[in-house]
């Protein structure tokens, strides 16, 4: 018999008060507890996906596209909790004044112009202020990047973040985010991957940033070039 039967008048002026008080009480709990088992059940059809909100933090998988807010221009972007920074691929770039090549730490606090371009043949030129430098190591060489300050979007979600800018033209992916912009805003969930489409740079050499989770689709891309890791500047 189900429980709407049950407070039906027919049985209601039948019970005494005690007994329909916790026929009531009854009805209340299988009531409330239905959708909390539906909710909790691994096999229910309802799945997270990449944006979804969770306590205030969105979902983010392996891989994602990214927007540079000011131009417009979309990336396939890699998610990479193992790398502090997050870095951005530019082609050319110019700085105010008279620039130091060498001694790049002399350059901060200058005017960066810089081109960045994404595999659909978009291109744009940004400006913006060179607030830091900042040694990567690898296999094969320490190198000098400058930092500067984007405006990313994922989803409708914009944030400003400090990017280190390099050529990434033989990286599989033209922005690696990293921990400075998951920071407070994202959890990551590496089984959410947006299968962005991805070729790997000619030559068959592609982007290990930190680590070979890279993804082509559904299908992880292995990686033979590592971008390395931030190393101490004194």
């Amino acid at each position: 018999m189900s429980p709407k039967s049950l407070m039906s008048p027919k049985y209601r002026r039948s019970w005494p008060l005690p007994a329909a008080a916790a026929i009531l009480v009854a009805c209340g709990m299988l009531l409330v507890a239905a959708p909390q088992a539906a909710q909790g059940d691994p096999d229910s059809d309802v799945h997270p996906v990449a944006g979804d909100v969770i306590d205030g933090k969105r979902l983010i998988g392996a891989t994602a596209i990214v927007v540079e807010a000011k131009s417009g221009i979309s990336f396939a972007a890699r998610v990479d909790t193992g790398a502090q920074g997050t870095s951005l691929h530019i082609e050319d770039w110019e700085i105010e004044g008279k620039s130091e090549k060498k001694a790049l730490k002399k350059n901060i606090g200058k005017q960066i112009r810089f081109r960045t371009h994404n595999r659909n043949g978009q291109d744009a030129w940004l400006e913006g202020l060179i607030v830091d430098t900042v040694l990567i190591k690898n296999a094969e060489k320490t190198e000098r990047r400058y930092k500067v300050v984007v405006k990313l979007r994922v989803g409708d979600f914009e944030k400003e973040c400090i990017v280190n800018v390099n050529d990434r033209s033989d990286m599989t992916y033209p922005i690696l985010i990293g921990r400075n912009f998951l920071h407070g805003d994202f959890l990551v969930d590496v089984s959410l991957d947006e299968n962005v489409a991805v070729e790997a740079p000619s030559g068959g050499e592609s982007d290990a940033d930190a680590g070979n989770e890279e993804k082509q689709g559904a299908e992880a891309v292995e990686e033979t070039v590592t971008e390395g890791e931030e190393v101490s500047d004194s």
